[in-house]
């Protein structure tokens, strides 16, 4: 009986240690799933408003967005014309694009921003040795007219100023946005940097 007692008393513990290893694979799964979510949140959260360089730096590597380290950082904001008809996978669409023709060029993050100004895209730009904001905005400009061609809609990008700190990045996206607004005076379908 003692012996049974003992070895009962060891099963009860394996199955309480796997329990918990089980819990802590499920964490783990469900952490990983909702890190797309995180950096998102993360994202909507850095351009919305201002935050200390330790909790962005903290956060960049945390969900592994690789923006870390660039000389200055320029937001862009981008509103496509969507009808009716085009739907609502025109946006993803629109993201793609500008993804295969950034990625060769400079570092970033795009993410969806819906609710402001009819920016459906929002995104932050690294600007490093390697690349440079007036060809950063030449290339946001063939972006632009690929996507014309391709979806045959025009898509408008907002460029923002650029920031020399990330945590002040949400001032770059608000020029960002208040380019967009210019677009009823200069036209959609092409990029607009406050500055022109």
């Amino acid at each position: 009986e003692e012996l049974t007692a003992i070895l009962r008393r060891i099963q009860e513990s394996l199955d309480e240690e796997i329990e918990q290893k089980r819990d802590v694979s499920l964490l783990r799964e469900n952490y990983r799933r909702s890190l797309p979510i995180l950096r998102e949140q993360f994202l909507k959260d850095l351009v919305s408003h201002q935050m200390d360089g330790k909790t962005v730096n903290d956060r960049l590597e945390q969900y592994d967005i690789p923006l870390a380290g660039a000389k200055k950082w320029i937001s862009i904001a981008v509103k496509a014309e969507i009808s009716e008809v085009s739907g609502e996978l025109i946006p993803i669409s629109v993201m793609q694009i500008l993804e295969e023709n950034l990625k060769p060029y400079c570092r970033f993050s795009l993410f969806s921003f819906s609710g402001a100004a009819d920016a459906e895209i929002a995104g932050i730009v690294a600007i490093d040795e390697n690349n440079s904001q007036t060809s950063m905005i030449d290339i946001l400009s063939d972006i632009c007219k690929e996507i014309r061609k391709i979806l045959m809609i025009p898509v408008t990008i907002g460029i923002g100023h650029s920031r020399t700190e990330l945590g002040l990045i949400c001032e770059s996206f608000r020029s960002a946005l208040d380019a967009l607004g210019y677009c009823a005076i200069v036209g959609s379908g092409s990029t607009i940097y406050i500055n022109d």
